[in-house]
């Protein structure tokens, strides 16, 4: 209490000009000011953590940049007292990287450095901020708790080291501590995530204001469109000694992948006037993920929209293969009416045959291109009488080099069985007929029976399998060429019945980049 009263005195003499010849002493010391904690390395938003296990050792580094204005300022009836700009300018960088272990886990590491700072001291024992200046180092955990519905939880741990100056608001001085609960999911093109933690800290009156345990939320939304995303995000504390030290803050950031680099940019402000929720502030990041492991991020992120996506997507792209194979019967048959007829009107036209009909197909040895093997009727010259070629089993869309039958594996094996080798000759046909596809992700599928991480494993070694076959017997540029797994998480059809469970077990190739 006689801390606050020295405070109130304080100011209110600063505000009226009258400074007394002897300014009391003010018993102040530093505190841990920063609001914004940057992702793990790799995460998809600024401040929300994502849930997904990156994959056994699977590296990620970024370095966030945080420039701030006015986080630590001190007021009087809403305007800044002489001196009261504490902390007004102030430049964060964070060096971070994350590895997975197993595939549920990831452990991170973030080293924050105060790069610029500047400010006033409105009281004596008030230092004013230096420059360049370490923060608290910053040790995180997490672990996949798996699926509820369409969302994917997870559980963290957030440790802060005292490294960091306290005298430039970088540091407790103390160990702070944060468990939490991550959530993600995917709807449609649009990505979400959420977190709801304790952070525990020291309780103490550090003259300017106080600090003590909150509750932390926060939470983003992305719109994906292509390699762009852009969304928001909200984070922020609720201190129990009341709203004036709980920080809130929003930001509007955007990102841009390309490979294995992902670069992004935001600007945000802070929603109320608590010490550290910043007016006005800026970020910037690049993150190194290598590209199995983004890609298998993003694909359990997406998992819970991709099920109902893919299902309506497996929808009508069978609608639309009945439909093609419908028009190709139907061209066939008037193909075969316009040959037949043709032939009838030679038949008529020609002189009775004198000739033989060695294949006894009908047709007559002279018209034969094929005379000793029976053929079908065909309008050219060249192939009349000859056998009906074998219908292509692949097909090039847009989107993806389209298989029309399975390619089969050995039962619970990533071994390709002998009468899938004519299929994956005609992929590498159309991959060497088509330079311009630059990168394709040969996708792996399974279906629902057995454990999930089991399925996934299987999945992504049977891809590798149809990778390494298309680079040594097909020839195909391995650069070319990416292997994911997915498990049962991108069903096309229902897994209570045999027959769709025999539809889920599937290999895809997806056009990734094309020139």
């Amino acid at each position: 209490m006689i801390v606050r009263q020295a405070i109130v005195a304080t100011l209110l003499a600063l505000a009226a000009g009258s400074v007394p010849a002897q300014t009391p002493t003010v018993p102040a010391q530093g505190f841990a000011l920063q609001t914004y904690e940057p992702a793990p390395a790799g995460d998809a938003f600024f401040a929300i953590p994502g849930t997904a296990g990156p994959g056994h050792l699977a590296p990620a580094a970024a370095l966030v940049l945080s420039w701030a204005r006015d986080p630590l300022v001190l007021r009087q009836d809403g305007q800044v007292i002489p001196g009261g700009l504490v902390v007004h300018r102030q430049v964060w960088g964070f060096a971070q990287a994350s590895l997975g272990l197993g595939e549920r886990v990831l452990v991170d590491v973030a080293a924050p450095v105060a790069l610029y700072q500047s400010g006033s001291a409105p009281f004596a024992g008030v230092g004013e901020v230096s420059g360049v200046a370490f923060g608290d180092l910053k040790l995180g955990a997490r672990v996949g708790l798996g699926q509820a519905g369409p969302v994917a939880l997870a559980a963290a741990l957030d440790l802060w080291l005292p490294t960091g100056s306290q005298a430039d608001y970088l540091s407790d001085g103390g160990l702070r501590a944060q468990p939490k609960l991550l959530a993600s999911g995917a709807w449609g093109p649009v990505d979400c995530g959420a977190e709801l933690g304790f952070l525990y800290r020291e309780a103490q009156d550090v003259g300017i204001t106080s600090t003590g345990p909150a509750v932390t939320f926060g939470g983003a939304a992305a719109w994906r469109l292509g390699a762009f995303r852009v969304g928001p995000e909200l984070f922020g504390r609720y201190q129990f000694d009341g709203t004036a030290t709980s920080p809130l803050e929003a930001l509007l950031g955007g990102h841009w992948r390309h490979g294995s680099l992902d670069l992004g940019v935001g600007v945000g402000a802070g929603l109320n006037l608590s010490p550290g929720a910043a007016p006005f502030r800026a970020l910037a990041r690049l993150a190194w993920r290598p590209d199995g492991a983004a890609a298998r991020d993003a694909a359990a992120a997406a998992a819970a929209a991709a099920r109902a996506a893919e299902q309506a997507a497996a929808e009508r792209a069978a609608a639309a293969r009945q439909a093609a194979e419908e028009a190709e019967r139907l061209a066939a048959s008037q193909a075969a009416e316009r040959a037949e007829a043709a032939r009838l009107a030679a038949a008529q036209a020609a002189p009775a045959p004198a000739a033989s009909d060695r294949d006894r197909d009908g047709i007559f040895d002279a018209a034969d291109a094929c005379p000793d093997q029976a053929g079908v009727p065909s309008t050219e010259a060249t192939s009349h009488g000859c056998p009906a070629p074998a219908p292509a089993l692949v097909r090039l869309t847009s989107e993806r080099i389209e298989i029309l039958q399975a390619v089969v594996f050995e039962t619970g094996q990533d071994l390709i069985r002998p009468e899938s080798q004519g299929l994956l000759r005609e992929v590498a046909g159309v991959l060497a007929a088509h330079p311009e596809l630059t990168t394709v992700r040969v996708e792996g599928h399974t279906d629902a029976a057995g454990q999930a991480a089991a399925n996934t494993a299987l999945s992504a070694r049977r891809a590798v399998a149809v990778k390494r076959w298309l680079v040594e017997q097909g020839g195909i540029d391995a650069g070319r060429l990416q292997a994911m797994g997915f498990g049962s998480t991108r069903p096309v059809a229902p897994n209570d019945t045999r027959a769709g469970r025999a539809q889920n077990r599937r290999v895809e190739f997806r056009i990734v980049e094309a020139r």
